[in-house]
């Protein structure tokens, strides 16, 4: 396929040019049963290729005590058939190849006529581009809000104010990964089948760590307990000293 039929084509097949790719395929079609038929006298090993089998013919029969084949040999029948081969492949490959052009001219002759297809195309993908990228600006703010309420509900029924998502994920962090991090600095997760979380006190910080290993770590007390709230900067303990956010 020429460079313009891979450009055009992804817009529509013309008539001609549909017209003109269907003779090539059968000008191709052609060219290959020939090849397949005149296989062993096409390349220049025809001959050897026919010596060597009428040879294991002469072998086979001596071994078995029969006499020789008789009638035309392997070689003979190939040289006989030879050039025929040889011109019906030429004539195929010329026409194969006049098949091949005669698409070019025709995507060529279609090109100008295709325009409007070309523009109708471009239109619906920008409008598809438009809306997709609305849809995701639409969900990104669903996101934020429903990241926002499910901190907020650790909140519930405790002074201060609720907690606020502010800023952007840093460029190689998706959106959803911002989110759901900030969900879990909050004791909470977006999966429903994901572990509890806890809030503990470690090196001076307040951390939410899942309720299984912040057991474990209370129990050998390497953290020490806390009920903890979160103003989305500090958080505070149970006694009122307030701790940085970790």
């Amino acid at each position: 396929m020429s460079d313009l039929a891979d450009l055009l084509a992804p817009f529509g097949t013309p008539r001609p040019v549909a017209a003109a790719i269907t003779a090539r395929d059968t000008a191709y079609d052609a060219l290959a049963d020939a090849e397949l038929k005149y296989v062993d006298v096409s390349d220049d090993a025809w001959q050897a290729r026919a010596h060597q089998r009428d040879a294991e013919a002469a072998r086979t029969a001596t071994l078995a005590g029969e006499p020789l084949p008789s009638g035309p040999s392997h070689y003979e029948r190939a040289a006989a058939l030879r050039g025929e081969a040889l011109g019906v492949l030429d004539a195929l490959r010329s026409q194969a190849r006049k098949a091949d052009a005669a698409v070019t001219l025709a995507w060529q002759a279609a090109a100008a006529g295709m325009a409007d297809n070309v523009r109708a195309a471009y239109t619906a993908a920008e409008k598809a581009y438009e809306e997709a990228a609305q849809a995701k600006r639409n969900a990104r703010g669903t996101m934020r809000t429903a990241a926002t309420a499910l901190a907020g509900i650790q909140h519930v029924g405790k002074a201060g104010p609720l907690p606020r998502m502010d800023g952007n994920p840093p460029w190689d962090m998706d959106f959803s990964e911002f989110c759901r991090r900030f969900v879990a600095s909050h004791g909470l997760t977006i999966d429903t089948d994901a572990p509890e979380y806890q809030a503990v006190i470690s090196d001076g910080l307040v951390r939410f760590l899942p309720a299984d290993v912040a057991a474990q770590f209370l129990a050998a007390g390497v953290v020490h307990p806390t009920d903890a709230t979160d103003d989305g900067q500090t958080r505070t303990a149970a006694n009122g000293t307030t701790y940085r956010a970790s």
